[in-house]
């Protein structure tokens, strides 16, 4: 708890800095967790933990705030990845995407919105850092389908 609380209070040092400075409505501010939890308490219901490709070891939150472009409560459900923050950030600051193939799609439309498509009709997990095998442990999480 003294590290929620640290970050917490942190996290809230920077925000003020950023209104203390009026950049507050300039800024694109995101914050998410490390993927998992790795003890067996409270997984907010969650299948595993981390170290694994179920929903409790891959599946985390995030927060984002920009005053004036996204919308003060907006709660998305549709799942995304850490590798959506590039073309996002890349979307919010007006600058084009490179000109190679992304993995990523920019999360800027559903945050303006609230609502939508998710950016991908499937996300891979994969534990093994090598070729994914079912003795190793692989999901596809089929989100197109309304599966998670």
């Amino acid at each position: 708890y003294g590290m929620i609380e640290n970050i917490d209070r942190n996290v809230g040092r920077v925000l003020a800095a950023l209104d203390r400075l009026q950049l507050s409505d300039n800024t694109l501010v995101c914050f998410m967790t490390d993927n998992g939890h790795v003890s067996s308490h409270y997984n907010a219901g969650l299948r595993g933990r981390k170290g694994t490709v179920f929903e409790g070891g891959v599946r985390v939150p995030m927060v984002v705030r920009w005053p004036g472009r996204i919308a003060p409560g907006t709660v998305l459900d549709q799942p995304a990845q850490h590798i959506d923050l590039f073309p996002t950030l890349l979307e919010a600051a007006g600058v084009a995407l490179p000109n190679r193939p992304l993995d990523g799609r920019s999360l800027l439309p559903l945050l303006r919105s609230g609502r939508g498509e998710p950016p991908h009709p499937y996300l891979f997990h994969q534990w093994t850092r090598v070729r994914p095998s079912a003795d190793e442990g692989w999901a596809i999480l089929d989100c197109a389908e309304g599966g998670r």
